[in-house]
């Protein structure tokens, strides 16, 4: 997994991982992001294939990016 820049989201501290592996000989990216509520722990995690990763990144981290917890 390497991290991403990503420190906070809509101002709660979080941290996000770029996981890549493989589902049935595909391989794919998963875009975890653990974020710290004030008195819970999220997790966001979206995917795509690693060939349509790069495409769909900015899609994915505006999804996640969505996400309002408390």
């Amino acid at each position: 997994a390497a991290p991403t820049n990503v420190t906070s989201l809509n101002c709660l501290n979080a941290r996000q991982y770029e996981v890549r592996g493989q589902i049935e000989n595909q391989p794919v990216v998963y875009l975890h992001t653990t974020i710290e509520g004030e008195s819970s722990y999220y997790q966001v995690v979206a995917w795509t294939t690693a060939k349509d990763y790069e495409a769909a990144k900015g899609e994915l981290q505006t999804v996640v990016g969505s996400f309002r917890g408390t």
